[in-house]
């Protein structure tokens, strides 16, 4: 019953969005019932979201940027915003390990010239050159902690030094969760999120609260020494 009200709803609030939109809106909130711990949010990131992720991203002048989008699902605002800021010369990489969405990626963005798009686990990623910009929409707290710190250490080597990480973070919802977790004598989500602090901490650039986003969301950008 659960399900069947999240499509209703999931479809009245799609009535006013485009249609290309509305199926990636579909296909995600379809993917995250059938795999909720891989696919962590109901709903692709909204174009609030996508400008404030490619905040750095646009603003770059001179040389060639590339950039890697991790998890990007059937494409979002945050996906549609960097491809709408790249310069022939640019190269937009975007990893997605679902197969699903990685087939409307093809059809949505595939006929782009200098965007590649990969289905691969970021885990297992080794492309033979780095990048300016990495951006993620993947939900952490619900991976386990081995998988957050071989992460971590995957995105040092994925980018270049002064390189821009940017990522979301549901505004309350690990916090609502550690409570929950705190009632039940759990510790692990507390303790993943002191691994995604110690690292955000250590390369804090700026943080923008995106409140136009379901649900509401941080981004937070990092620079890599």
């Amino acid at each position: 019953m659960n399900k069947i009200i999240l499509l209703l709803l999931l479809a009245f609030t799609s009535t006013t969005q485009p249609l290309s939109q509305t199926k990636s809106r579909f296909a995600f909130c379809l993917q995250h019932l059938q795999k909720p711990f891989e696919v962590g949010s109901i709903t692709p990131s909204s174009n609030a979201t996508g400008r404030a992720m490619s905040s750095y991203i646009a603003q770059h002048i001179g040389t060639p940027k590339h950039i890697l989008e991790i998890g990007a699902g059937p494409g979002s605002g945050i996906t549609d915003d960097v491809i709408n800021n790249l310069r022939p010369t640019d190269t937009f990489t975007i990893i997605e390990i679902n197969p699903a969405f990685c087939t409307i990626l093809h059809d949505k963005y595939g006929h782009i010239p200098n965007v590649s798009i990969v289905q691969a686990d970021i885990l297992e990623f080794a492309p033979d050159s780095k990048y300016d910009y990495i951006i993620s929409s993947l939900p952490l707290t619900i991976f386990p902690k081995s998988f957050i710190s071989s992460y971590f250490s995957n995105l040092r080597k994925l980018i270049k030094p002064c390189g821009i990480v940017s990522y979301i973070q549901y505004i309350g919802f690990p916090r609502l969760r550690m409570l929950i977790d705190a009632l039940f004598r759990k510790t692990a989500l507390k303790e993943k999120m002191q691994l995604i602090d110690a690292f955000k901490n250590k390369w804090h650039l700026e943080s923008k609260r995106v409140l136009l986003n379901c649900p509401p969301t941080w981004v937070h950008h990092l620079q890599m020494a």
